[in-house]
């Protein structure tokens, strides 16, 4: 109770713009159940305990999938929002492994029509939500399969065997190139590039250790963000990727000493954003969300300040910061709240 006491006091003293930087994201439902909700609160995906997916709109909720009970639910929205992609693990809460494999279905964005697609961990929607990709780590392969067609299929056989929880990332830069992350038998990490038409892959970029990480992520550019593990391997940087030349440009466009714990995101204009560490002049090293600007006139800036984030979660046009089953709206407006809106059929 002493705790607790000191603890409210120490939250009255902290400056007002604290709360307007960081509000607490709310809505309706309990938001834990909440699986994607569109930024105006118009669209919501949610999972009940008895297994099922629901879809509410328009003061009408529509079952989309039902499968076993307390089935655990993840969804892949793009910026285009044609389609979801889905994953169901129908054992989360009794089979305790990282490795566990899921069911993925794809949902045309908007309403409740489902398809499942295979079995694996769902990686992403790509190329205005033409192609998706998924990866099952017993198999060692990674699927890139057409939304449109799914007899138009690419299995790609991965290198990785040492490191059975990598899961790779993958992108679309146009209808012929697909990107995506592995690691070689020596558990050194690379970026690689595969060739539609040819079926070729080739090698793009190779970290130096096993204690090294790459992430990705495009629009308009290619991102290619690199850091260490553990202080072997020290330092973080990110970059982008000359997609004629097949290289990553040697400058820079942010760089730190500490190894950050990432989490690229590149969807919002004019900013990228991601998990960075912070040192003290003491040596205490705490973990907050960061932009790098894109644009000359724009700011690079510490945006959160509550020293232990991990992770965040873009869902349409907000981005997220899930911390101590609180989560705080970085971009967006908070507005899920209010009184529906009726809304007509999506033009896809």
């Amino acid at each position: 109770m002493v705790y607790l006491s000191s603890l409210l006091v120490f939250l009255s003293l902290l400056p007002s713009s604290f709360s307007r930087e960081l509000p607490i994201l709310t809505t309706k439902q309990d938001i834990k159940n909440i699986r994607f909700i569109s930024s105006d609160g118009k669209f919501t995906y949610y999972q009940r305990s008895n297994g099922s997916l629901q879809f509410s709109t328009n003061y009408k909720v529509t079952p989309v999938i039902k499968l076993a009970p307390k089935t655990h639910f993840n969804l892949i929205v793009s910026n285009e929002k044609k389609y979801i992609l889905v994953e169901a693990y129908e054992e989360y809460h009794s089979y305790f492994a990282a490795r566990g494999s899921a069911k993925v279905y794809l949902i045309k964005y908007g309403t409740a029509e489902i398809q499942e697609i295979g079995q694996g961990k769902a990686i992403g929607l790509h190329l205005q939500d033409k192609w998706l990709s998924y990866y099952d780590s017993f198999n060692h392969s990674l699927t890139l399969q057409s939304t449109l067609s799914s007899n138009l299929k690419h299995t790609i056989k991965m290198a990785n065997i040492r490191n059975p929880y990598f899961i790779p990332q993958a992108t679309m830069v146009d209808d012929d190139t697909f990107y995506y992350t592995d690691i070689n038998k020596s558990g050194i990490p690379g970026l690689l590039r595969y060739k539609l038409n040819a079926s070729e892959v080739k090698l793009v970029h190779k970290e130096k250790s096993p204690n090294q990480n790459i992430e990705i992520c495009y629009k308009d550019k290619l991102y290619v963000m690199t850091y260490g593990f553990d202080p072997l391997e020290k330092g973080s940087q990110i970059r982008i990727l000359d997609i004629e030349k097949n290289q990553i440009t040697p400058q820079s466009l942010y760089s730190s000493q500490e190894n950050d714990i990432g989490t690229l995101i590149c969807e919002f204009k004019d900013h990228l954003f991601f998990i960075k560490t912070f040192r003290s002049e003491a040596g205490k090293l705490t973990y907050d969300a960061y932009k790098v600007a894109l644009k000359d006139n724009k700011e690079s800036s510490r945006v959160s300040q509550i020293d232990f984030a991990t992770s965040l979660i873009k869902m349409d046009e907000m981005l997220i910061l899930p911390y101590q089953n609180k989560f705080f709206l970085l971009k967006g407006e908070n507005i899920l709240t209010e009184a529906d809106q009726l809304l007509k059929t999506p033009q896809l």
